[in-house]
């Protein structure tokens, strides 16, 4: 993330109100013909509300509710909050709420104000236990003023249509706002609009919501929650983006029936889903099952036409143990050759990628410890036209690093020409020339922080166009996993360079960090895995 080296705006006290007006505006404008008479009433009375009113509707909106205590609220930009309250039940969007038992009153008391209705001598039970106690009891409710939000899920499909996602809220305005990230001038032309239909934005709701419940049933460790939300997944759905959510929320559950020794109940989800790893799942359970006629095509599929990285890695391996078995063709690849050396340094307070990098300093070498950010980085300034292309359902609002589908294979389906040409055509001096034009400019691939000027030079100068457009040719094949996995440190010297992978004591190379070391060496890219022992008692 590019933090800016100005000064931060002090941002009005009510700052939160304009950027949600801004939300409201822009949902408005673009997406009128999919808002229903609730919503667009609803728009029209908050419009009519006075400022205390709105103010306040925005604070209950984006605090976690829908119940609220009144005497808890305190806001110091809303002077007249009495005036706020009555404005809002005035208008419908808040209503009254009365409990009917102290376990329905318990989430919005502490236990300190529950010991005030129990006899002494109870203070050590649990509010849970309290609770109890004042129900057998029969005890009266407390009077508290609790005040509940009217149509609670607005804020989330104005969220889903600016930010095309459950993840993001109001806080992106504030990011922008202080300066903390600044972001390209896309095109956000409404004849691109992600959203065509309500029947789409109904999807996407209920796909949010389902996933929100998954991740709520797997912090509670609820596994009978997240089985059953198999029964609530919408049919295959004709947008593909959508459709990929729900075969991605469909894997999730289908993993813990897995983990739930239903594997029955798992193959049947799995086969209902063409992303990965849902044909290694697959394979696996049935192999498991002693079937291996059954992993057989499934195994033969992904090594033919394999989704990512890891599912050829995965393939190659599950070809080996069906071989084992019976005869099958799978490609055996010799071991990869991985130069290593080793190295034992004095021991120091400080991390062992630094120390390799000092001593090779010593030697003569510039060091940059950038792991993967400079790999990363040359891509985002090669394919920065590519990234930020107008594309239907790509930019959905002014805070983005990046398209909807930029980790997905519809990235490059969609863009094919645009990245054809790149591919052919890029040259290094456009490569800093982007770097000059757009520096500070959020972008997924580009980490500002971590690289330089000097860093991008010393990378287009020691290795060849061709080399780096093989890297780029990779990067395209796996966006999501082959952004990872880079070497520890580019060292260069003399218009050479040396990517090195520094390993401590105990620690081995990962999966994506062989893939691109044996990527290196077949390219005649110079790189190399460093085994580091600390001697601790040469520490000064």
């Amino acid at each position: 993330m590019h933090v800016s080296s100005s000064p931060r705006p002090e941002l009005p006290q009510d700052y939160y109100l304009s950027n949600f007006t801004r939300m409201v505006n822009d949902v408005v404008g673009r997406y009128r013909s999919l808002l229903n008479d609730d919503e667009l009433r609803w728009i029209r009375e908050f419009d009519t509300l006075p400022h205390s009113g709105r103010c306040l509707c925005v604070r209950l909106l984006s605090r976690k509710g829908p119940v609220f205590r009144t005497d808890k609220l305190r806001y110091p930009e809303i002077d007249d909050l009495a005036g706020a309250i009555t404005a809002l039940l005035d208008a419908g969007m808040i209503q009254p709420f009365q409990p009917g038992s102290w376990s329905q009153l318990a989430p919005w008391v502490t236990k300190a104000e529950i010991l005030r209705y129990v006899p002494a001598g109870l203070g050590k039970l649990r509010k849970p236990e309290l609770v109890a106690q004042l129900e057998l009891q029969a005890h009266p409710l407390p009077e508290l003023a609790l005040i509940v939000l009217s149509q609670t899920e607005l804020l989330e499909t104005l969220l889903l249509l600016y930010f095309g996602n459950a993840r993001q809220d109001l806080a992106q305005f504030v990011v922008s706002d202080l300066g903390i990230q600044v972001f390209e001038n896309y095109s956000l032309d409404p004849s691109l609009n992600a959203f065509e239909q309500r029947s789409q934005l109904e999807a996407a709701r209920q796909l949010s919501q389902l996933d929100k419940r998954r991740q709520l049933a797997s912090e509670q460790k609820d596994r009978l929650a997240i089985l059953a939300l198999a029964d609530e997944l919408p049919l295959p759905l004709p947008w593909p983006r959508w459709e990929r959510r729900r075969q991605r929320l469909l894997l999730e559950i289908a993993r813990e029936y897995e983990r739930d020794k239903q594997p029955q109940q798992a193959l049947a989800l799995y086969q209902h889903s063409q992303l990965a790893p849902s044909r290694e799942r697959q394979a696996r359970l049935h192999l498991n099952a002693d079937a291996p006629h059954r992993a057989r095509p499934l195994v033969r599929a992904m090594l033919d036409q394999p989704e990512n990285e890891q599912e050829l890695t995965v393939a190659r391996r599950l070809g080996k143990k069906l071989n084992r078995i019976a005869p099958f063709e799978y490609p055996q690849l010799a071991p990869p050759q991985i130069q290593q050396c080793t190295l034992t340094l004095n021991g120091k307070d400080a991390p062992i990628e630094l120390l390799v990098a000092e001593h090779y300093q010593a030697q003569g070498w510039q060091a940059h410890y950038c792991e993967n950010a400079l790999l990363n980085a040359l891509f985002g300034l090669a394919f920065w036209p590519a990234i930020f292309a107008p594309v239907q359902g790509a930019f959905l609002n002014p805070y983005q690093l990046g398209p909807t589908d930029m980790f997905s294979p519809q990235f490059t389906q969609t863009r094919r020409d645009a990245i054809d040409r790149i591919l052919s055509r890029w040259q290094p001096a456009q490569l800093l020339d982007t770097f000059d034009q757009k520096q500070g400019i959020a972008n997924y691939w580009v980490n500002w922080d971590g690289i330089s000027r000097p860093l991008i030079e010393s990378a287009l100068s020691s290795l060849s166009h061709a080399q780096l457009t093989a890297c780029f040719r990779r990067l395209l094949f796996d966006l999501k996993a082959n952004r990872s996995g880079h070497p520890d440190l580019f060292l260069t010297r003399n218009n050479r360079c040396l990517w090195l992978e520094v390993k401590g004591p105990g620690d081995s190379l990962r999966d994506n960090q062989i893939r691109w070391l044996t990527f290196f060496d077949d390219h005649d890219i110079q790189a190399a895995v460093c085994y580091v022992t600390i001697d601790a008692s040469s520490d000064d």
